[in-house]
């Protein structure tokens, strides 16, 4: 009898454990536009469990349906909110912190735009054209803030923000960067001994690859380079530098050059001759029989001259990149026309002579032997 007892006893305690267990959801819920809130944390004292909240603002717990339960909701920009539920679903409405405006500064005091600035490890968003984003921040504890912005070393700092707080100041520092420089021809070889300067600064020299490293430490933006090189157009140009600008290459172009032509005929100089660039008439010789052009160097080009009298040789020639050049061009003086015409029939007249000579003698010869 006491058997049957017990065993009744411990079934009906089971059935009733059975039937206590319960679901509890808690759905959390912005108290401004009814959103629901994701990854809020949600904690039951008497459990002493915690669940953050799905996309749908909800967390579900596994509770004793005959027991109260002290819940309590955080999320980072929102007001802590506690109560004391019986029910199976639970709505819990928070109300946004009071934002703080968070202000992002150069070092000389500007307002630093498109900044992104983390709370806690979450994007709060990016700066406006004020260098400004609010955002709202749970009073009294600390938070973790950083910020990143092109052209600044990234910013992160632990701040406690108390209940008064309704401001946070950044102030960023510029990326210092040793920018690495190439100077090329327009043809791509290297240059050496170019002189390199940034912002009228340091001068620093290429190397026989066209390398130059430019030890100074640059701030991240932009900066006027300027390069001079003997036998180049002086070359200036504002550049970026950032971290992600990479090495800077650059290209010079050649000055011109005087190339000296000097036009002979017999040995003796050419006045008034015409000298031609690629068939193209680019001078006149002087009375010394000279004619100075202007070159671009690092090309080939086919001179040749004219005159009077005179027949011209073609010459192909390699402009060097240095200041002054010297090349000769011969001319051959013209056969007179009555010269060739005179020995033409010089030629002539003694082949008809030969021809009668030698048809004189065979006549003679024929007339001996009829004899």
């Amino acid at each position: 009898m006491i058997k049957r007892l017990i065993v009744v006893l411990l079934l009906a305690f089971l059935l009733c454990g059975t039937a206590a267990a319960a679901t509890m959801t808690v759905g959390v819920f912005d108290a401004s536009n009814n959103n629901p809130i994701e990854k809020a944390d949600v904690s039951i004292t008497e459990l002493n469990r915690t669940a953050a909240t799905d996309v749908n603002g909800e967390a579900v717990f596994t509770v004793n349906s005959s027991t109260s339960y002290t819940i309590s909701v955080e999320k980072n920009g929102y007001i802590s909110k506690t109560e004391t539920v019986y029910e199976s679903y639970i709505p819990i409405y928070l109300s946004q912190e009071t934002p703080v405006v968070v202000k992002v500064l150069d070092p000389s005091g500007n307002p630093v735009a498109g900044a992104i600035v983390f709370v806690d490890g979450e994007d709060a968003g990016k700066t406006n054209s004020a260098g400004i984003i609010h955002y709202p921040m749970k009073r009294n504890v600390p938070h973790e803030i950083s910020v990143t912005a092109d052209l600044f070393d990234n910013y992160r700092e632990s701040k406690y923000i108390y209940s008064g707080d309704s401001a946070y100041i950044v102030n960023l520092k510029k990326t210092e960067i040793t920018p690495t420089v190439y100077v090329k021809t327009q043809n791509g070889s290297p240059v050496f001994g170019a002189e390199i300067t940034i912002d009228n600064g340091r001068a620093f020299y290429s190397d026989s690859n066209g390398k130059a490293v430019l030890t100074s430490k640059y701030t991240a933006g932009t900066h006027t380079i300027k390069i001079i090189k003997d036998g180049y157009e002086p070359y200036q140009s504002e550049i970026l530098i950032s971290t992600n600008t990479g090495d800077i290459v650059t290209k010079l172009n050649y000055s011109a050059v005087h190339l000296i032509v000097s036009v002979f005929g017999d040995n003796k100089p050419i006045p008034n001759a015409i000298v031609y660039v690629n068939d193209k008439a680019e001078g006149l010789t002087d009375s010394y029989g000279i004619a100075v052009l202007n070159q671009v160097p690092e090309t080939i080009i086919n001179l040749s001259a004219s005159h009077e009298g005179y027949s011209s040789e073609k010459i192909s020639y390699k402009v060097l990149a240095e200041q002054e050049q010297k090349v000769t061009i011969n001319l051959f003086k013209d056969v007179p026309l009555a010269l060739i015409i005179g020995v033409a029939a010089g030629i002539i007249i003694t082949v008809l002579i030969v021809l009668l000579v030698i048809l004189y003698r065979s006549r003679n010869n024929s007339a001996k032997f009829q004899f």
